[in-house]
């Protein structure tokens, strides 16, 4: 069995592959057993603390280090004015004398406007694709890049995360939600067996909603809603739900960036008798969006005035 760890890897990263076999070894006939390959990432061979698999490499201040794991991640925003570049390793690996092959990673987003991404077999050497290996390491690079084909908006601009800082266009950069990235290995048997690493990165909600109420009065819905804190808030765009359609009816404008809490409110005039349902489509300044729903329906023309107050819900 093979004794080769993440900590083990991670050293064998920056001094050499002895612990493997020869370069480019390729398997001569396979030994199958029934184990799921492993997947995994490595300590990052720069960092002097193995528990950190990411290096973000900034243009403008210190290299960091963070915790990655196969699973749900904390994202790092991009700032424009000081993007950065992010690496890490995915080893794959398996029990005894059984060998790996990787699958081409999968991700979920768009790197003409997102993230760009790049793979590199670190090992083994000479690395052949769709070949069985004793063991392969992937190192990955993304980098968030502007927008390819994608001509500025003089009349809207994107503005530094970093005050005073000079300013780019909104168009031109994209900090995109939810993305994922999928490794898969799988072995040499017959009906081959499956190892995932699965890498997701949720961003934190660029508004938190501490309420979002309603009001009728007389033929006016009155939207109240207050916000906790904001990062890169441009607005709200007001939607109204009636006979099975959603419609913008309004925007309001956001404060940007703060950690104070704001109220807002919208009314909607005139409405005709009838059930009503309402969300607000909070904008950030990269032009990524979150939807926030008001609970239950709003009705015009009942006698009694109708209040309900909101739970938080996000789609994309």
């Amino acid at each position: 069995m093979k004794t080769f760890s993440k900590i083990l890897l991670g050293m064998f990263l920056t001094v050499s592959m002895l612990c493997f076999l020869a370069p480019g070894a390729i398997a001569q006939g396979p030994i199958c057993d029934q184990d799921v390959p492993f997947v995994t990432l490595l300590p990052h061979p720069n960092s002097v603390d193995p528990q950190y698999e990411a290096e973000f490499d900034y243009q403008n201040k210190a290299t960091e280090y963070e915790h990655l794991s196969c699973g749900a991640n904390k994202h790092d925003s991009v700032d424009a004015c000081d993007p950065w570049v992010l690496t890490y390793y995915i080893a794959m690996w398996e029990q005894g004398l059984d060998m790996v092959k990787a699958l081409p990673p999968v991700w979920n987003w768009d790197t003409t406007v997102c993230q760009d991404v790049r793979f590199e077999v670190v090992y083994p050497p000479n690395y052949i694709p769709d070949t069985y290996y004793d063991s392969i390491v992937i190192k990955t690079t993304m980098f968030p890049h502007k927008a390819d084909n994608i001509a500025p908006d003089p009349n809207t601009i994107y503005y530094c995360l970093d005050s005073g800082r000079d300013t780019v266009y909104l168009n031109q950069w994209r900090d995109c939600l939810h993305e994922r990235i999928t490794y898969e290995a799988i072995d040499s048997c017959e009906i081959p067996n499956s190892g995932i690493c699965r890498i997701e990165w949720d961003k934190p909600l660029p508004v938190e909603l501490a309420s979002f109420t309603s009001i009728v009065s007389g033929n006016n819905a009155i939207l109240n809603w207050t916000t906790a804190k904001e990062t890169n808030n441009s607005g709200f765009a007001v939607e109204r739900y009636a006979e099975g359609i959603w419609t913008e009816v309004g925007f309001v404008k956001g404060n940007g960036t703060t950690t104070l809490p704001v109220d807002y409110i919208y009314t909607d005039k005139n409405l005709n008798s009838g059930l009503y349902g309402y969300r607000l489509k909070q904008v950030d300044f990269n032009g990524n969006f979150v939807y926030l729903d008001l609970n239950g329906m709003v009705a015009i023309g009942s006698p009694d005035r109708i209040r309900t107050v909101s739970k938080l819900s996000e789609s994309v």
